[in-house]
C-alpha cells in the first residue's frame, strides 16, 4: 500500500505534538490500535494531554498484554477507532508530529486507520526519534526508547504505556535538540572555515565555458570549485600556484608576466580575452 505521509524531518523545534500507539501486533493491515496518547507542546514546554484507550472489538493477544499491559477487560467500555481517531485528530490539527519510530510504525497505523474509518489522510509533516537519534548518538549500542531514556538518565518507569511513553519521549527529544543544535552550530563553523579557507588559497583568474568540452581541453586537471554563472555557462575557479607553477620553475617573473606568457601559450586566454587580471 502506498501512503501519501507527510515528509519526514530530522528535527523540529518550538511548537509539535509528541504521540504514542499501542497496537495488538506489529502490522497495520492485520493488528488494531488498542492505546492513543499525545503531549502537545508549545514553546517546548508540554501544553496539554491526550490519552485514550481503544476498543479494537477483537480479543487482545495474550503477547501484545504481556508487553503494554493492556487487557480485553480494559477496552471493553472504550471508544471505538473511530471516535477516537476523530477526537485524536482534532487535539493534533496540523501540528509537526514527534514520536519514536513512527516512520515505520505509528503512522503507518495512524494513516491506515484514519482512512479506514474516517475517509481522511493524515498528512502531517512528522520527527522521528530514532533516526535523529542515530544521528546525534552514533556510538549509542541501541537506540530503543528506553536506552535513549537510561543515557540521559530519565526514568523508564510504567514504560510500554502510551502516555508514558510520550512524556518519556518528550524529555529525550529535548536533550537530543541540545545536541542537534551543538553538532548544527560546529558545522556551520567548519563551513565557514573551509569557506575562507577556499577563498584564501583559490582566489584566481576566472574562465567562461560555453560547453563542457573547452573545460576537458584546456585544463590539466578537473576544477574543484565549479559553479554557473548568470548564463548558465560553467565558471571555473584556477589556482594562482597552477597557474604559474611552471613558468616559475623556468625562469623568475612577475604574476603578470606569467600570464602574459600564458596567453600567448594558451589559446583558450585569447579566445575568452583574457586580460592578466586576477
Amino acid at each position: 500500500m502506498i501512503r501519501d505521509k507527510g515528509k519526514r524531518l530530522l528535527y523540529h523545534d518550538g511548537n509539535y505534538i509528541v504521540f504514542d500507539l499501542e497496537t495488538t501486533g506489529l502490522s497495520p493491515a492485520n493488528d488494531e490500535i488498542i492505546e492513543i496518547s499525545a503531549i502537545r507542546v508549545r514553546q517546548n514546554q508540554a501544553a496539554d494531554e491526550f490519552s485514550t484507550l481503544v476498543n479494537p472489538h477483537i480479543p487482545i493477544p495474550y503477547a501484545a498484554t504481556q508487553v503494554n499491559g493492556i487487557t480485553d477487560s480494559m477496552v471493553a467500555s472504550a471508544p471505538d477507532l473511530r471516535q477516537a481517531l476523530d477526537d485524536f485528530l482534532a487535539f493534533v490539527g496540523r501540528d509537526i508530529l514527534v514520536g519514536h519510530n513512527i516512520h515505520t510504525f505509528d503512522t503507518n497505523f495512524l494513516y491506515d486507520g484514519a482512512v479506514r474509518e474516517l475517509g481522511t489522510k493524515v498528512t502531517n509533516d512528522y520527527v522521528d526519534t530514532l533516526y535523529l537519534a542515530r544521528n546525534c548518538l552514533p556510538t549509542l549500542r541501541h537506540h530503543r526508547l528506553t536506552d535513549l531514556a537510561e543515557h540521559f538518565s530519565i526514568s523508564t518507569k510504567g514504560a510500554h504505556r502510551a502516555l508514558q511513553d510520550c512524556h518519556m519521549n518528550y524529555q529525550c527529544y529535548l536533550e537530543l535538540g541540545k545536541l542537534w543544535k551543538e553538532k548544527e552550530r560546529l558545522r556551520k563553523i567548519s563551513e565557514k572555515k573551509q569557506k575562507k579557507d577556499r577563498n584564501r588559497f583559490c582566489s584566481s583568474a576566472h574562465f567562461t565555458f560555453s560547453h563542457i568540452g573547452l573545460r576537458r581541453r584546456y585544463l590539466r586537471r578537473p576544477c574543484r570549485f565549479p559553479r554557473r554563472c548568470c548564463r548558465g555557462h560553467f565558471v571555473i575557479r584556477i589556482c594562482r600556484k597552477f597557474l604559474f607553477r611552471k613558468r616559475r620553475l623556468q625562469k623568475p617573473g612577475s604574476q603578470r608576466a606569467c600570464l602574459q606568457r600564458s596567453r600567448r601559450q594558451y589559446p583558450l586566454f585569447q579566445r575568452l580575452g583574457f586580460r592578466g587580471s586576477c
